[in-house]
């Protein structure tokens, strides 16, 4: 098996320092989705869509607060209402250390040791735990399938599924669903049971958008009204917030797929997502 730091392939250059390699598509070709999971995943948060990973799995997290048993769990312990801004940079960085080392890693065994020791501080359903990681699978191929540069190829799905089920196994999760169809499957059912308004998750995600205006304020200025966000439009009785950022969300396409060309010619880097994209993406 390659990971990315133990017979991972070689190291790709930017052409000019600026555009994209086309290298980097050979290799993640020449690999085998399954056994070569961790190298294809490293390629593809690290080269070839760096700003929109981070961006999806920004949007996947927020999602989560749908659920009202996560929600209530997260505002039980008052994390996000008092220490909100270390909880998101906590989460950031110990997501980021697997996604780009690889679970095999030294660096990404110690950041899910250490989410399993967070998270064994509290009583979480598994089925919880599944919603959440079908989110980081989910979200990063709908994202670019509506703004990115590109898409994930067939090729590429299939090594994102195997990888993110990996993390559910080392992250102690049980009956983990054998097939993305199956994991929808799972989720559907999930959604219509636990996805509904509850003061809880409307507290959590004001809490998380007051983290976001600390970043753009200005941004916030320009979209005056949309901070209410929907958790999903595709299930709309399922909001976590009452107002429609549907007509919002759309009008951002455009710049949002520019940006994320442009931002694909740059270094890695960490910002973050513009409130008007809180809306989630019709299928």
């Amino acid at each position: 098996m390659s990971t990315p730091d133990a017979g991972g392939g070689q190291r790709h250059r930017r052409l000019l320092g600026l555009w994209r390699n086309p290298s980097v598509r050979r290799e993640i070709a020449a690999l085998d989705a399954q056994r070569d999971c961790q190298r294809i995943v490293h390629l593809l948060t690290a080269y070839e869509f760096p700003a929109d990973i981070q961006r999806a799995t920004e949007l996947a997290l927020f999602h989560t607060y749908g659920s009202q048993s996560i929600s209530a769990l997260l505002d039980r312990t008052g994390q996000f209402s008092k220490l909100g801004q270390k909880r998101y940079d906590d989460t950031r960085l110990l997501i980021a250390q697997f996604m780009e080392s690889g679970w095999a890693s030294s660096a990404g065994q110690r950041s899910i040791a250490q989410m399993n020791h967070i998270h064994a501080h509290y009583r979480i359903d598994n089925e919880d735990f599944l919603f959440v990681l079908w989110t980081f699978i989910d979200f990063p191929l709908r994202w670019l399938d509506a703004f990115g540069w590109r898409r994930f190829t067939a090729h590429e799905r299939q090594a994102w599924f195997h990888y993110w089920v990996e993390i559910g196994r080392r992250m102690r999760l049980q009956h983990i669903p054998g097939s993305p169809e199956d994991f929808d499957a799972f989720v559907q059912d999930y959604e219509a049971r636990q996805l509904h308004h509850a003061p809880a998750n409307e507290r959590v995600a004001q809490a998380t958008i007051a983290i976001m205006a600390a970043w753009l304020q200005h941004q916030i200025k320009r979209r005056k009204g949309t901070r209410d966000s929907s958790a999903d439009t595709r299930r709309r009785r399922h909001r976590v917030h009452g107002s429609d950022l549907a007509a919002a969300q759309i009008s951002d396409r455009p710049i949002l797929r520019a940006s994320s060309s442009h931002v694909g010619r740059q270094p890695n880097h960490f910002g973050h997502v513009p409130i008007a994209t809180l809306a989630y993406f019709h299928r």
